[in-house]
């Protein structure tokens, strides 16, 4: 049976020292390339290797980032990357791109691909697909109960790794371009803005309701009270997310939920007490998340979007900068604070006077004053937002010749033989080892067996300790320490080496094979409404996908983008798919589009899906023209023949599509399918005037649209110069009217 893993994030190398020594058992990271924390430290190639060596020695793995889209232009730089990181015993790479991941599977046989979130595999079929495909494990999304975990990992024989703490994205992970619409900062690049922590105002047939805040804001993940039931729905590995985060959070929370792994049927381990440890060290407030069954509208905290800490008192009176508060919990000198009023006001606290007299630290029920300067509310509330002591025991951590590995150590020591040392470390390697040196009788006094253990136990700043020593030692005999001291380097030196060495992994060059692909010209159209369609065969639009929702007569379909049973689209002879388990429906000749939410960018991933048997592919949204035109000619390059490939030419498309409802959380519905966003059109309007709708899509999911319009009609003699024929018109809220003037518009194009 594999060990439960805890997997903790490091995005500069403070943190993964911290990671390692708070106890976790892997540690995933990225390169300055390729990850979707750009803006962490992150690391260079070389440093990445020291990093692999450095927690190798340790027993802990290291799992490596590529979790973006990628673009042609990339993939050759990529391919040096990875196989600089296999040759250097990567233990993972965490992929993103469909394509990528396939290709790497078969590149690296001997090293794991682990899907990552961006991927979004929340259903049974796409993990069904990632594990013929090769993969190791994948990381389900957030949105995933455990009670689909166990159907899942029932069902498959796969790792399944799961985020246990944290950040959470309000959108279906891969699934949002909210960022990336909204100046250009792609999430599925790593560059994300992070747009809904921003405030928002809900308005309701264009006029405002009134309510205000961070609507679609999410508090932080806290499974901590639940992890043995997420261990026992079949979870191998428990991820903690935050590689933007400073080391205090990752040791806070690796050694948090380490404790509850180890203490689940020990009644004295205080969860109170870590969950006070973990919201000082960075919250927005908690949740349970989707994983244990969080209803989606007390996902979001309207009230904030930043650091909460924890509430520590109450502000009575301030007077020239000097503040009175009451205390309900512990404040110290040097604690960080926030003052929370019309305006927040925070800082270290420098002094603390009770009764004018100075104390290092005040308790509940305390009456104190302290110096903030400010204007600053009677009635305001005090979060501390750092705790002194928690930072300074922090810094035990961050040494690099922290006393991690325990050994439990033998000796035997007999006249006339050699010493004998017999040494097991966690990882159950057994080292067995003879001194040169034979023990000779003592001339004068013999050493005691206490001296002799205590001199073989100075492992000094290396990673060793010893955890226990037992002793066969005869009397009246003479060691030196010199010869003990050899013997320990000759132990320490088998230790390192046995803990880094690994069998020399594979590089496969992968050979492809020749495809047989038939391009087509074609304008296919899909549509939301009745209306719409009706409008579309009044033009006598030829090829129609009707959204699922539609009930008409025609042979396409438009599946909808979180689908839990595509069995529904099997009676379709033409469907549009928007997810790699939707691959599951290519049987008795049936038509498969690949929509551009699958984050088709490469020719690679051109290749797997059209070797699956996929007909045609609409591009990512994120594919330029540039970059179109050089997949064309690398796939036309590689493959002899032309891709057939979709570009979306008209659409007012969704900055994301969610669990979580920002309308019945704000008008205080509280509960599914309230029906609301179908009898109104509600949208949410940021400061700068923008306006982004709202719409429902299946299982009560919301589609938050774009405020603009794309529209490349006037680019489609464009696109058929560099190769591609096939073009896409999607209609979401439009008239008629609408409809039928882009449709002419369109048409034009081809007359």
């Amino acid at each position: 049976m594999k060990q439960i893993e805890l997997l903790a994030p490091a995005g500069n190398k403070k943190s993964f020292i911290s990671a390692i020594n708070a106890g976790a058992n892997a540690v995933y990271i990225s390169g300055k390339l390729y990850g979707a924390r750009k803006y962490a430290a992150n690391f260079t190639k070389e440093e990445i290797k020291e990093l692999i060596e450095y927690a190798h020695l340790r027993n802990v793995k290291v799992f490596v980032t590529i979790n973006t889209i990628i673009f042609e232009e990339e993939i050759s730089g990529l391919f040096e990357y990875a196989d600089y990181l296999v040759r250097n015993y990567v233990d993972a790479l965490i992929i993103q791109d469909i394509g990528i991941i396939e290709e790497f599977c078969k590149r690296y046989p001997d090293t794991e691909m682990h899907a990552s979130t961006q991927m979004n595999a929340y259903n049974l079929e796409q993990v069904k697909y990632l594990k013929t495909i090769g993969v190791s494990r994948v990381i389900l999304a957030r949105e995933t109960s455990i009670i689909d975990i166990k159907k899942i990992k029932n069902e498959v024989d796969i790792d399944i790794e799961v985020f246990i703490h944290g950040a959470l994205c309000v959108s279906y992970s891969g699934n949002c371009l909210f960022s990336y619409f909204n100046g250009g900062r792609s999430g599925n690049r790593g560059e994300c803005a992070q747009p809904c922590r921003l405030e928002y105002s809900l308005l309701k047939d264009k006029s405002d309701t009134g309510k205000k805040g961070y609507l679609m804001s999410t508090k932080d993940l806290l499974t901590i009270n639940s992890i043995n039931d997420i261990v026992e729905a079949g979870a191998l590995s428990l991820k903690i997310e935050g590689r933007m985060k400073k080391p205090s959070y990752v040791i806070s929370t690796v050694r948090a939920y380490k404790a509850a792994l180890e203490n689940k049927n020990n009644r004295s381990f205080d969860v109170n007490k870590r969950i006070k440890e973990l919201k000082l060290a960075f919250n927005r407030e908690y949740t349970k998340g989707y994983i244990l069954n969080e209803k989606p509208y007390n996902i979001n905290n309207s009230y904030r979007p930043n650091h909460q800490g924890i509430e520590v008192g109450t502000v009575l009176k301030n007077k020239n900068g000097k503040v009175t508060i009451k205390l309900n919990d512990t404040l110290r000198v040097g604690d960080g604070i926030r003052i929370i009023g019309k305006k927040d006001i925070g800082g270290v606290v420098s002094r603390i006077l009770i009764d004018k007299e100075k104390v290092a630290s005040a308790n509940k029920s305390d009456i104190i004053t302290i110096d903030m300067l400010g204007k600053i509310d009677n009635g305001s509330k005090v979060m501390k937002t750092m705790d002194k002591i928690i930072e300074s025991e922090s810094i035990n951590y961050l040494s690099e010749s922290y006393k991690l590995v325990p050994l439990n150590i033998s000796l035997k020591c007999k006249l006339d033989e050699p010493i004998s040392v017999t040494v097991k470390s966690p990882n159950k390697e057994i080292i067995e080892l003879n001194s040169d040196y034979i023990i000779q009788q003592a001339k004068n006094k013999s050493q005691s067996v206490e001296m002799i253990e205590k001199q073989f136990s100075k492992f000094g700043t290396t990673i060793y300790y010893v955890n226990k020593i037992t002793s066969d030692i005869d009397e009246m005999i003479f060691i030196p320490n010199s010869a003990i001291n050899d013997l320990r380097r000759s132990v320490i030196e088998r230790l390192d080496r046995k803990a880094i060495s690994r069998k020399e992994p594979r590089i496969i060059s992968v050979n492809h094979n020749q495809l047989d692909i038939r391009n087509q010209s074609n304008i296919s159209v899909k549509v939301e409404t009745i209306e719409q369609y009706n409008a579309c065969k009044e033009l006598d639009v030829k090829c129609i996908f009707p959204s699922m929702n539609l009930n008409v007569n025609e042979d396409n379909i438009y599946s909808n983008r979180i689908i839990k049973n595509y069995k529904k689209m099997n009676d379709y002879k033409n469907v549009i798919i928007n997810d790699y388990g939707g691959i599951c429906l290519i049987e008795n000749d049936r038509f498969i589009n690949a929509n551009y939410h699958m984050n088709i960018s490469n020719s690679y991933s051109l290749y797997y899906l059209f070797n699956r048997g996929i007909k045609t592919v609409c591009l990512s949204l994120e594919s330029t023209l540039d970059n179109t035109k050089q997949i064309v000619n690398q796939f036309k390059k590689n493959y002899k023949t032309k891709p057939n490939l979709e570009v979306l030419i008209y659409g007012k498309v969704d900055n994301m599509i969610s669990k979580y409802c920002p309308i019945t959380k704000s008008v205080g519905v509280n509960r599914l399918n309230c029906d609301l966003c179908v009898k109104n059109q509600y949208s949410l309007r940021n400061d700068s005037e923008q306006e982004f709708p709202l719409i429902r899509d299946t299982h009560c999911n919301i589609r938050v649209l774009s405020d603009k319009i794309i529209n490349k009609v006037s680019e489609i003699d464009k696109y058929q110069r560099i190769g591609v024929e096939n073009f896409r018109v999607e209609f979401t809220n439009e008239s008629p009217n609408e409809v039928k003037t882009v449709i002419k518009s369109v048409k034009r194009r081809f007359e």
